[in-house]
């Protein structure tokens, strides 16, 4: 199955990108599975609605040498995705409907 990753650890401002991110992808009528990968359960009830299937990200996919290193979940999308073919967009990205 082809779906779409979205990754929001660290600060909470990312779990709500993400949200309004899975919001306008279907917004403009992309029918594919978005899965949230986050370390805490931040998304807001309202925009849970949006996302088809969440996923924990561990620990260790976030801390190096004991220390937050949120980038290094890029690292393990293969491991977080549910997904056999994975389009992974970073949360921090609005789509925007050009009328197509």
């Amino acid at each position: 199955m082809t779906g779409i990753l979205l990754i929001a650890v660290g600060h909470k401002n990312y779990s709500r990108m993400a949200s309004m991110l899975a919001m306008s992808i279907k917004a403009n009528g992309c029918e594919l599975p978005i899965c949230l990968a986050t370390d805490v359960d931040q998304v807001d009830e309202h925009y849970k609605q949006y996302f088809d299937s969440f996923v924990s990200v561990p620990d260790d996919y976030i801390t190096w040498r004991g220390n937050p290193c949120y980038i290094k979940a890029k690292a393990h999308m293969n491991d977080l995705t549910p997904f056999d073919t994975t389009l992974f967009i970073d949360s921090d990205v609005i789509m925007v409907n050009n009328g197509m």
